[in-house]
C-alpha cells in the first residue's frame, strides 16, 4: 500500500508543474489517464508546441496528476477545456457560473488502492497549495476510478461518468471479431461491409501533406454541427508539417481523391484512442447510405489489432452504435469536493 503520509512531510512538499519533457517521461500515463485524448502523449506533445498546454501538474513524491483550474479563462484553450469540464459538471447536475473556479483533478489508478485517510490527505495537500496561490475558495471535482469513494465519503457527492468506451481485442483478424459479436449485430456488420464494398467509396490511409486543409474543413464542420469548440489552425499545421514524432494515423472514406469523412488513431503504447472525426455534411446521404461511418469505424479497429493494441478507446459517436461494435462503457467516477468538506475528513 503506497503511504501517502509520507508524501505531505516538507521532504516531499506538493509541488505545482507546468508541463514539460521532464514531467512527460515521469508521468505514467497508464495510470494518469483513462482513455481521454486529452492526455495523450501525441496530443500533448502537438499542444506544447504551439505553446497551448491547458494543465498543470501535481507532484507528489512519484505521483504525477493532471489537472486544470478554470481560473485561468485567458488560456487559448478555455473554450474546450471548459466544453470538457462541462461533461462532469453535468455528470453531478453541477450548474457552472462564470465566477466559479474549478479544479478538474485526474487521479492516478492507484488512487483506488490507498485507505481513505490517505485520500483525504492526498486531496487536502492538493487543495492547500491551489488555495494558497489563487487565494480563493475553489471546487474540485475530482475524476477517478474508485468504485468505493461514494461508499467511504457519503457526504462527498460522485456519479458514475461513463462518457468513454472501450473494446478489449481478444481477436487476431476481421473474421474473428466479427464471430464474438451478438447475432443480431453480426448479420449487420457482414451487411455493412458488403454495401460498403458495393459502393464507390474507398477506405485509405490519409497523407497529410496532401490533405491536412481538407481535414482541418472536415473536423471543424462537424464541431460546428454540435457548437463544439476546436483546436486552432496551428494544430493542423504542425500535423501537415510532421516536424514532432507523433504516433497518430488518420485514415479516411474517399470518393476518388475526395476526402469525405476521417478518424484519427493515436497509438500509446498497447492502447489506441479513436479521436477527432470530421465529415463533409453536403455527403451526408451518401455516406449514411453506404454505411461509411461503421466501415471507417471497422477498418480503423482492424489497424489497431494489427499494430497490436490490446485496448481500443472510442469516445465519439452514439452510445448504440458503438455498443453494436462491440464497446463497453469504461466506469469512471466523478466527485465534487468542497475545500470545506476536505478539511472535515482529515
Amino acid at each position: 500500500m503506497l503511504d501517502i503520509l509520507q508524501f505531505i512531510s516538507p521532504k516531499n512538499e506538493c509541488k505545482i508543474h507546468s508541463f514539460s519533457e521532464e514531467i512527460l517521461k515521469k508521468m505514467s500515463f497508464k495510470h494518469n489517464k483513462s482513455g481521454w485524448r486529452e492526455f495523450d502523449p501525441n496530443y500533448l506533445k502537438i499542444l506544447d508546441h504551439i505553446s497551448m498546454i491547458p494543465f498543470e501538474f501535481f507532484e507528489i513524491d512519484d505521483w504525477i496528476i493532471p489537472f486544470y483550474s478554470t481560473i485561468n479563462k485567458s488560456h487559448k484553450m478555455h473554450e474546450i477545456m471548459h466544453e470538457f469540464v462541462s461533461i462532469f459538471a453535468q455528470a453531478l447536475s453541477l450548474k457552472l457560473k462564470p465566477t466559479d473556479c474549478i479544479l478538474l483533478s485526474f487521479m492516478p489508478k492507484q488512487f483506488s488502492e490507498i485507505t481513505p485517510r490517505e485520500q483525504s490527505l492526498l486531496l487536502s495537500k492538493m487543495s492547500d497549495i491551489k488555495c494558497e496561490r489563487e487565494e480563493m475558495n475553489i471546487t474540485i471535482i475530482l475524476f477517478h476510478c474508485d468504485y468505493k469513494f461514494s461508499s467511504n465519503f457519503e457526504n462527498i457527492k460522485t456519479k458514475i461518468c461513463s462518457y468513454n468506451t472501450e473494446l478489449k481485442v481478444r481477436f487476431a483478424n476481421m473474421t474473428e471479431y466479427i464471430s464474438m459479436l451478438k447475432p443480431k449485430n453480426r448479420s449487420e456488420m457482414r451487411k455493412v461491409i458488403k454495401d460498403f464494398d458495393s459502393s464507390n467509396l474507398e477506405f485509405k490511409r490519409i497523407d497529410t501533406k496532401i490533405y491536412t486543409e481538407r481535414m482541418q474543413y472536415l473536423y471543424e464542420s462537424n464541431c460546428k454541427k454540435y457548437n463544439s469548440d476546436f483546436e486552432p489552425k496551428d494544430f493542423w499545421e504542425v500535423i501537415k508539417s510532421k516536424d514532432l514524432a507523433l504516433d497518430v494515423e488518420w485514415y479516411g472514406i474517399f470518393q476518388e481523391d475526395t476526402l469525405l469523412s476521417f478518424l484519427g488513431l493515436w497509438f500509446e503504447d498497447e492502447n489506441a484512442i479513436m479521436s477527432i472525426y470530421g465529415k463533409d455534411y453536403e455527403y451526408e446521404e451518401q455516406l449514411r447510405e453506404t454505411f461509411s461511418y461503421y466501415n471507417l469505424s471497422l477498418r480503423i479497429m482492424e489497424r489497431a489489432w494489427e499494430r497490436g493494441a490490446t485496448t481500443i478507446i472510442n469516445g465519439y459517436g452514439q452510445e448504440e452504435i458503438k455498443k453494436k461494435l462491440g464497446f463497453e462503457k469504461i466506469d469512471y467516477f466523478a466527485s465534487i469536493i468542497k475545500i470545506e468538506d476536505i478539511i472535515n475528513l482529515v
